[in-house]
């Protein structure tokens, strides 16, 4: 046997021993559709051009807004709104078929604690529980919970830990880092798959102090979120209000403030827009989403995430 034939089975016999790199995710792209996308009948064509839409922004992760909790933490579903979700698991397994790179969908659980929601209440909680995995039984796995105001005592760890292991979970998170001390971030971080901070609404004049309040923000999650977790921060792009100025708080602005997060080692594993009604359909002539649209695809996808 020569030489270079010896030299190169002894290399793959050595190879054998190590296990094969894994395989770096994709970033995540997501966006919430607006709640008639869900609670209205739409037909099988009306749902693939939806699809359709969003494949041609790069989406790959589509929310779909549930209606919120009740006080007692059970959730009412409408005959539409069962027929809907049932509809869009449908028709995304049809387009996953003929496209590898795939369409997710996650339910967007919505509670609001400042309205009686009580999740430090166990019955509560077990409700929650219930009404989350009856719609996952439909067929959607990816599940996300906006709890509002930010939850910050032990009852939101027991509600994680309620939600069954093998639904991919993602919370909504405080872009303010007062709000989740490191070590809550932590425990929180611990018990799902994603985070997704909110960067919009952030009350800033001034395009500097918006893209530091992010940059910082970013670092703080990354310092102090569990390493299982990915952070995917959500990003503006809808018509101005008292708390959001569109020419501070865009996706051109918010997309310079992940690079430079991303340039400082910070965790950013891909970028999620607030919101497809403002984004795609411009609010129905209120808002003009041609920048925002422009700047996704021309810098927003294309940027070096984690």
């Amino acid at each position: 046997m020569s030489v270079p034939l010896v030299i190169a089975l002894l290399i793959a016999l050595l190879l054998a021993g190590f296990p094969a790199a894994a395989a770096t995710d994709p970033p995540q792209f997501l966006t919430y559709l607006p709640g008639g996308f869900v609670s209205s009948l739409k037909t099988d064509a009306q749902v693939d051009s939806y699809i359709a839409d969003l494949d041609s922004f790069g989406i790959n992760d589509a929310l779909l807004n549930l209606p919120a909790f009740k006080k007692t933490g059970a959730l009412s579903l409408s005959k539409n709104v069962k027929a809907m979700l049932t509809r869009w698991v449908a028709r995304t397994a049809a387009f996953n078929q003929t496209h590898p790179d795939g369409l997710s969908l996650t339910a967007v659980f919505n509670g609001r604690l400042d309205k009686g929601l009580d999740i430090d209440d166990a019955t509560t909680r077990a409700n929650m529980v219930l009404a989350i995995n009856g719609v996952v039984a439909q067929g959607i796995e990816d599940v996300q919970l906006d709890l509002e105001p930010y939850p910050t005592t032990s009852g939101l760890l027991s509600l994680l830990d309620g939600i069954d292991s093998g639904v991919k979970l993602s919370i909504v998170a405080p872009a303010t880092t007062s709000t989740w001390s490191p070590s809550f971030l932590q425990e929180v971080s611990a018990r799902v798959d994603a985070l997704n901070p909110t960067y919009y609404d952030s009350e800033s004049k001034d395009v500097a102090t918006y893209e530091t309040w992010v940059v910082s923000s970013l670092a703080y999650y990354s310092s102090n979120t569990a390493p299982g977790a990915q952070i995917v921060p959500v990003l503006p792009s809808y018509k101005k209000s008292r708390w959001h100025v569109p020419a501070v708080e865009n996706l051109s602005t918010a997309t310079n403030a992940l690079a430079t997060a991303l340039a400082a080692d910070s965790r950013v594993n891909g970028a999620g827009i607030w919101w497809w009604w403002g984004f795609f359909y411009g609010e129905g002539g209120r808002y003009n989403p041609a920048a925002d649209q422009a700047a996704w695809q021309s810098s927003t996808r294309a940027l070096n995430y984690s």
